[in-house]
């Protein structure tokens, strides 16, 4: 799916693959936290996507397991930036 990144519809791309994940883990947090906005969740979610990115085009062997680097990533930076919201 993704060539260059610096192309639009490469990343757009990846980014419906992930928006599924981010759309759970979303959901979870909802029950918990429900006056934070969908729009903040996903903006996170892309923050974070980008953020493992850039790491991995400096680690190139995170692309065997993105999908589940990009797990553990949301969740380790979603409870932080809710942390941020709420205190």
């Amino acid at each position: 799916c993704i060539e260059d990144l610096n192309d639009y519809n490469s990343l757009n791309c990846l980014y419906h693959i992930v928006k599924n994940l981010m759309t759970h883990y979303m959901e979870a947090y909802l029950k918990h936290i429900p006056f934070y906005d969908r729009d903040d969740y996903y903006q996170v979610g892309i923050i974070t996507l980008w953020r493992v990115l850039r790491r991995a085009y400096k680690e190139p062997s995170i692309v065997d397991n993105f999908t589940n680097y990009f797990i553990v990533s949301l969740k380790t930076h979603m409870p932080k930036s809710l942390k941020k919201c709420i205190f």
